[in-house]
């Protein structure tokens, strides 16, 4: 009788012990997806804001294969950047469903949100581009268990620098004519100087 108890016993403790185990297992499964789906977003990320900088400096280009179309930049005027920045948008979604196409285990590269944009300052142009995916499983705990019951969501971001080192030179160019040829700019030509300088050190 207590052997057959002790069985029960071991059978009770199973059956309430093996969904946890499942539970967990499943869980670390989909965790494996998300960080591979994950990765892969990033980096096809990282390559949509390199080429979308590249289109914004060049005004026109292809951003899958990424040929140019010099005849525009012959076209353009001298400070084309301060006037005329290229805000044409590039078809970075058709791009990353091309490159993520199979390659991922959750995520729908159709159901991928994109958004681009330019940052500025004195001396850069920057491209930030954001995705968003969601994160499809078909069991509900997962969320529950790694969201607290909030849709699960992959996000990337990247940002690239526009290098446009030609029109940085006219710019400074234009500056130094400025303080050295205006009377009332004269006083400012030693901080200018050790700001210029400060820039060079930071560039190199």
């Amino acid at each position: 009788m207590g052997q057959k108890s002790k069985q029960g016993s071991f059978t009770i403790e199973a059956s309430l012990l093996m969904p946890f185990i499942v539970f967990v297992l499943i869980t670390l499964i989909y965790m494996g997806f998300y960080f591979h789906d994950k990765t892969l977003l990033q980096t096809a990320v990282n390559d949509v804001s390199i080429k979308q900088a590249k289109a914004l400096k060049y005004t026109e280009v292809d951003i899958t294969t990424g040929a140019v179309n010099f005849q525009t930049i012959n076209d353009r005027n001298l400070y084309w950047r301060w006037t005329n920045l290229n805000t044409e948008p590039q078809n970075e979604k058709a791009y990353l469903i091309e490159r993520l196409h199979t390659k991922l285990f959750q995520v729908n590269p159709e159901a991928i949100t994109i958004n681009t944009r330019v940052e500025k300052n004195l001396i850069s142009h920057y491209v930030v581009v954001e995705c968003v995916a969601p994160f499809n499983t078909p069991f509900n705990f997962i969320p529950m268990l790694l969201n607290k019951g909030q849709p699960l969501r992959i996000t990337a971001q990247s940002k690239a620098m526009m290098p446009d080192h030609q029109e940085f030179v006219r710019t400074i160019d234009l500056m130094q004519y400025a303080i050295d040829n205006l009377a009332f700019l004269e006083g400012m030509n030693n901080a200018y100087q050790e700001a210029l300088n400060t820039i060079e050190s930071h560039l190199q």
